[in-house]
């Protein structure tokens, strides 16, 4: 029962590669904040599609969590998005990809500090591994 999940996680690591060095090798002729209104609106839109599969009752939704919807479909993603096309056009593919691998961490430790969440050995031990994994790929 986990198979499907597990398949979804290699072709999004798969496509996330491919999507990767075909934007550094043959990068949008559009200037980057248009490059990302596009890639941000159609992802919203994507995204909004696929909702009305979901068995939600969306009436209950507040206007507050529509905001936050809205934002977090906005702001954080145009951020880093614009980040991420700087990252591609100063450092190879290769270095700009496994740098990204520290943003979990990010989620991580704010969970820990801002939600209580545990974090116990096993996740120290992987946030560890993960950091070590990223300093050797940049380092190589």
């Amino acid at each position: 029962e986990q198979l499907p999940g597990v398949l979804m996680g290699l072709v999004a690591a798969v496509l996330y590669g491919l999507g990767t060095v075909l934007a550094k090798r043959t990068p949008l002729a559009l200037p980057p904040a248009t490059s990302v209104a596009w890639q941000v609106g159609l992802g919203t839109a994507v995204l909004g599609a696929l909702s009305v599969f979901e068995t939600a009752d969306w009436t209950r939704v507040t206007p507050a969590g529509w905001a936050c919807v809205t934002y977090v479909a906005t702001i954080p993603m145009t951020v880093a998005y614009l980040a991420w096309f700087r990252a591609l056009r100063l450092v190879p593919a290769s270095m700009a990809a496994t740098t990204v691998l520290v943003s979990p961490m990010v989620g991580v430790l704010g969970s820990t500090l801002v939600l209580g969440e545990t974090l116990g050995p096993r996740q120290v031990f992987a946030l560890a591994l993960t950091l070590a994994g990223v300093a050797l790929a940049v380092r190589g």
